[in-house]
């Protein structure tokens, strides 16, 4: 995907310099950035992250993090009726919920923020870690955590109703 977009700047660079013609040259470029534009679309935004990646059928997006994993999305449109956080994903245990890219401003680095029809979602004990916000936007949220964990702590802490759940 990448070498598509390089190969079309390049393609650009060399060749834009010898027409002549500003009308050619402004379709030229109209033409090269469509291109790329077609590209970005038919591959996909993932594409964007290449640290995102969706798991099989699951359909989880992740960010390997020092201690473990981090969910940072869901490739498809999350069920309505809940998701279930796994607590392990290509054998490396899920530490994390949301991303935090700069601890100091505290924006979630995705997450679940953006899911308003989200109801339901089961955290395991493995996370430690939930990133400001990141479920923020989904009102009729209600955590499933087990008694104890940092879920619990996170949700009683944002005000988001939780309930007990088993692992």
């Amino acid at each position: 995907m990448w070498v598509l977009i390089v190969a079309l700047l390049m393609v650009a660079i060399v060749f834009a310099p010898k027409l002549k013609d500003p009308k050619n040259r402004k379709r030229f470029f109209t033409v090269v950035c469509i291109a790329a534009a077609g590209g970005l679309c038919l591959f996909g935004a993932s594409t964007l992250y290449d640290a995102f990646r969706p798991i099989d059928d699951t359909a989880w997006r992740y960010l390997a993090t020092d201690d473990g994993l981090a969910i940072v999305g869901y490739a498809k449109k999350p069920p309505r009726d809940g998701l279930v956080i796994p607590a392990e994903l290509d054998g490396r245990a899920v530490t994390r919920v949301g991303y935090e890219r700069n601890e100091r401003s505290g924006n979630s680095y995705i997450g679940f923020d953006t899911c308003k029809g989200l109801t339901s979602v089961t955290i395991p004990a493995s996370v430690s870690n939930i990133g400001r916000g990141a479920f923020d936007g989904c009102p009729g949220l209600t955590l499933t955590v087990m008694e104890g964990n940092y879920a619990e702590a996170y949700a009683r802490e944002n005000g988001i109703p939780y309930v007990y759940g088993a692992e």
